[in-house]
């Protein structure tokens, strides 16, 4: 069975008490109702009744006893009828009116009986049939029980029908799913059966000769550190997962989510527990490994292709450097030599005598041959081209290149398939080895540089091998990056093309988005919108010039933004601090967890992959351990040593890999989340209106892929990016590898942000913002207001040439905002931007392949143009309001604030996680993020305890005096020492603490003070 925690099903909070306003808006008895309770009831204690039941099926969908409806809503209700507090509802136990009743709210709903109805003389169950249904359809596109519950709640409530008990919707879900299952399984092993690798599958679970491990480990091998050994290494394991041949065949007609479902339940198996399957099951899940496998090993062979030449690209650049050291003192002696030679002709008369002595000079400066190959270098290093020494560096990986090359089956998503047809005539002539070929080639996909070093000059026919190999590798990286070319059964660098809505799909959600998210459901509207937009923004700056005392143009043109002065904080402020700080109650880190978990139940979240009730004893202690010993960073082993409880290593490891998700994990974030903006005190902080993004390095074990060196901190790592909001409440987080462009992972926390807290305006720093960043923001109705480190360099664009400006023109470039080529291509925008938000693709993914290498892309150049217009008026909006930089400035300084919390929580190790596992490297960021939350919902709970005691007491406390604290403090929490878990100690109940009151909070948002 699947807990009812984990999944939507209506029921009354057992944590909680149920918030007035939230009485007011779903209790309260509307006139209809009122006339139907009137008519329906034969006294008052029978009107209560039908009342209660009433507004109860409302909010649940089904009927429910009437001892377990919260006193609240009895109160309520009974307020509402204006009763005598004495009144009590309830039925005896041979009232029959509660049948009555029911069957008069159900006519009254429109709600139809879950149960036996008499169809053509018949009795059938409609409700049980249809939901047999929505489960076999749901069961065919998920697999996890909570997920194919949640679609069939759905399904019944769109249909208009009464929900079944928890218990006879999860058996009906269980057994219609067992049956899906069973069907998709037997198919699969019929085909595996039929494809000859049945006996291949197997001979996966059997251990190798020699040793205790079997080849079924070595399916969920993942690439190592890039080194020449490692690439040829995996060069044998990818070789070796494609022997399987094209495992998609014997998986064709499952859902893709499903497969990934299957492939990720049996990396969490063992080669025993697998055997222990059905034979139909094990063939499955082992042919959804190996797809999945298949999939992630072609994308690190790209991945693998592409460093190799970045590498070339870093050791060519390195080689000018070099050469520019060492050409001065060869500039020096040739001058030198040259020098001679002009003296001996001026000196010399005899022919005869001045050649010998020409020859003689030239021999001891090295000889013809050295000195030309000097005057070459001297020649190459005076610019900065350091790509003249790229196919040298190129070469040097030439036979792995080519390995790879023939690997990855690489197609180009387009009829222009030029460079295809020259890489497939490299790979035909691999050993190939003269120096030059007189072969016509169509070189047109190159650029003036790479044809002069393929043909020596532009005119020539005559080509370069080495040159021509090295242009050809280089382009291939370029469309690998840019998506211009795509591989064949990958996923990162599969054709995002091809995962895009139709655009006749696209065009029925087109005007409900647009009118969800603000804009114009045409190009002209939006457009012009857009031009009037940034023709008024600039036109009011340069009006307002003189009267906008913080921003010049100095003597140069370049505009100047004078600095302001901090915040400061109050006398009153800085004792309140004080007081709060000395009076916060001491605790340890295990206490808050499990705290936290009695508030909000987030350790129900977790549980088996499947969905399925697990078998642990005491799993609520377990999970809260686990998240405990991967959140610290401690380890399994040292947390076993140290926590007052019986446990083993490998038991926190296993419960980490088996019943933890990233799923899961967000999800239990989210409780706490949802608890944290119930409390009143957030809003001293900010309204939750505005995020701020920002990655810190995070140190990791460098055998993988991910590793790699940051430039700005100087050592090896990974990227943990996280979205703050500016009430401090961490909403997202992921982990991203060095050198990855931040800014396309902005748009993603964002949209998939489930909680109640959703923020429309994002601050980031430099890295958080690009142009296409700007566009698709814009498009999704998000504002993107960055800390731009050298924003005077960034250029400001005009509506059209013509326009000029009296004060601020010199912001201002020469170009013109290209409009036509928005408009030709606004409806490939918003084909993008819907496929977006329908979920059919991601941002990132989309983002990643919009980059400078796809500079010849129309949709790219698209996104580029509208990305100049929004920028173009936020930099106006920046530079004439200092109050929009002091915000933007504050919510950006808490994310920093927040990278400080989570270093002092991960203490066990410097390390992030003992794992060279991606996936494993994102959850230890998630568990770390779920403990810096329960951290906030403590201090959120204690300091308005504290702060409500000291207004007692007779101390005056504003919101404003509240706005300097922070709820990342630690000096009050334990970290070391023995760990003591104890879930039987009970808090006090959170919503004592949360109607406590501390200042009136301000209905008006402050957060739209930004110059007009």
């Amino acid at each position: 069975m699947s807990s009812i925690e984990k999944t939507a099903y209506p029921r009354f909070p057992k944590r909680r008490k149920i918030k007035s306003a939230e009485l007011s808006k779903n209790y309260s008895l509307r006139h209809d109702e009122m006339n139907m309770i009137n008519l329906g009831g034969k006294n008052d204690r029978s009107r209560f009744n039908l009342a209660i039941q009433l507004k109860t099926f409302q909010r649940l969908g089904y009927f429910i006893e009437m001892d377990k409806i919260p006193s609240e809503i009895i109160t309520h209700v009974r307020q509402e009828l204006k009763y005598h507090y004495r009144l009590t509802p309830g039925y005896s136990d041979n009232n029959k009116s509660i049948y009555r009743h029911r069957q008069k709210i159900r006519e009254f709903l429109n709600v139809k009986r879950w149960g036996y109805e008499p169809t053509d003389g018949v009795n059938i169950h409609q409700g049980m049939k249809l939901a047999i249904q929505y489960a076999y359809d749901a069961s065919h596109s998920m697999n996890n029980l909570s997920d194919i519950i949640n679609a069939v709640i759905e399904k019944l409530v769109h249909a208009s029908y009464e929900l079944p008990s928890f218990y006879r919707l999860s058996r009906i879900v269980r057994h219609t799913r067992h049956s899906v299952n069973n069907k998709i399984f037997r198919e699969t092993m019929r085909r595996v059966m039929a494809s000859g690798q049945s006996d291949l599958f197997t001979s996966l679970l059997k251990l190798q000769d020699g040793t205790q491990r079997t080849l079924f480990n070595k399916l969920k091998n993942l690439p190592k550190r890039p080194s020449i050994k490692k690439f040829h290494e995996f060069l044998d394991h990818f070789q070796w997962l494609m022997s399987f041949g094209n495992v998609i065949n014997c998986l064709d007609g499952i859902a893709k989510i499903k497969i990934e479902q299957f492939a990720e339940e049996a990396n969490q198996l063992s080669a025993d527990e697998l055997n222990d399957f059905s034979e139909a099951k094990r063939y499955t899940l082992i042919a959804a490994l190996i797809y999945r496998s298949q999939a992630n090993a072609k994308d690190a062979l790209a991945v693998m292709f592409c460093r190799l030449i970045s590498i070339a690209h870093k050791h060519s650049k390195t080689e000018l450097e070099n050469k520019l050291k060492n050409s001065k003192e060869d500039t020096c002696n040739i001058v030198e030599l040259f020098k001679q030679i002009i003296h001996d002709g001026e000196s010399i008369t005899e022919q005869a005598k001045f050649v010998k002595e020409f020859y003689k000079k030239i021999e001891d400066g090295g000889g013809f041959a050295v000195l030309t190959n000097k005057c070459d270098d001297i020649l190459a290093s005076h610019g900065n081209e350091y790509r003249i020494y790229l196919t040298d560096m190129i070469q040097k990986r030439r036979s792995l290149l080519f390995k790879i090359l023939k690997a990855l089956q690489l197609h180009s998503p387009t009829q222009d398939d030029k460079l295809i047809v020259a890489m497939k005539y490299l790979l035909t002539h691999e050993n190939r080895r003269a120096e030059f070929i007189t072969d016509d080639i169509d070189l047109s996909f190159t650029t003036a540089f790479w044809k002069k070093q393929i043909m020596g000059s532009i005119n020539k026919t005559k080509i370069n091998r080495r040159a021509m190999e090295s242009c050809v590798f280089e382009y291939v990286s370029k469309g690998l990056n840019s998506g211009d070319l795509y591989v064949k059964g990958a996923r990162n660098y599969a054709d995002y093309r091809a995962e895009l809505l139709p655009w006749a799909e696209c065009g029925e959600h087109l005007e409900t988005y647009c009118e969800d998210v603000g804009i114009a459901n045409n190009a002209k509207d939006m457009l012009g919108h857009l031009k009037k937009t940034l023709t008024d923004k600039a036109q009011y700056v340069d009006q307002n010039y003189f009267n906008i005392p913080d921003f010049v143009i100095n003597e140069e043109g370049r505009p100047v933004l004078k600095k302001y002065e901090p915040k400061s904080k109050s006398e009153n402020a800085e004792k309140i601090e004080n007081l709060v700080r000395s009076r916060l109650p001491e605790r340890s880190l295990l206490d808050i967890l499990t705290n936290g978990h009695h508030h909000t139940g987030w350790a129900d979240e977790f549980g088996p992959i499947s969905g399925t009730e697990g078998k642990l004893d005491n799993p609520i202690e377990k999970y809260i351990l686990t998240n405990f010993c991967y959140g610290t960073s401690l380890g399994p082993t040292q947390t076993a040593k140290h926590v007052r409880f019986e446990i083993e290593p490998r038991t926190l490891s296993r419960i980490n890999k088996k019943h933890f998700t990233l799923k899961s994990l967000t999800k239990a974030i989210l409780r706490i989340i949802n608890c944290l903006n119930e409390f009143p005190l957030l809003h001293a902080w900010g309204s939750g209106q505005r995020v701020a993004v920002d990655g810190t390095l995070e140190d990791i074990h460098d055998d993988n892929m991910i590793a790699e060196q940051h430039i700005r901190y100087g050592r090896k790592g990974g990227i943990a990016y996280r979205h703050i909001a500016d009430n401090y409440i961490a909403l997202f987080s992921t982990f991203i590898q060095c050198g990855v462009w931040e800014a396309i992972h902005i748009i993603d926390g964002l949209l998939k942000n489930a909680s109640e807290v959703q923020p429309n305006i994002v601050h980031s720093d430099t890295q958080g913002q690009s142009l296409p960043v700007f566009a698709f923001a814009y498009l999704l109705g998000i504002q993107l207001m960055p800390r731009i480190r050298n924003w005077k360099d960034l250029n400001l664009y005009r509506v059209d040439k013509k326009t000029k400006y009296t004060n601020i023109d010199s912001m201002f470039c020469e170009s013109e905002i290209d409009w036509d080529l928005l408009e030709t291509h606004w409806q490939d925008l918003m084909q993008v931007i819907i496929s977006i938000k329908l979920g059919k693709v991601s941002s990132s993914f989309i983002l990643t392949k919009l980059n400078s290498y796809n500079n010849q892309n129309r949709l790219y150049k698209a996104f580029q143009e509208l990305g100049k217009v929004i920028r173009t008026t936020f930099l106006l909006d920046y530079v004439s309001s200092k109050e929009l930089r002091q915000t933007i400035t504050a919510t950006t300084n808490k994310v920093e604030s927040y990278h400080t919390l989570e270093d002092w929580i991960r203490f066990g190790s410097k390390y992030l996680v003992a794992s060279n596992d991606p996936d494993e490297m994102e959850k230890a960021v998630k568990h770390n993020d779920l403990i810096a939350n329960c951290i906030m919902l403590q201090n959120v709970i204690d300091i308005t305890d504290v702060c409500h005691a000291l207004i007692q007491e007779g101390y005056t406390i504003t919101a404003e005096d509240l706005s300097h604290m922070s709820p990342y403090m630690t000096e009050q929490i334990k970290r070391f020492g023995e760990y003591i878990l104890d879930l039987g100690r009970r808090p006090v109940n959170l919503h004592v603490t949360r109607d406590k009151f501390l200042f009136k909070v301000r209905t008006e948002s402050i957060e739209h003070a930004v110059a007009a």
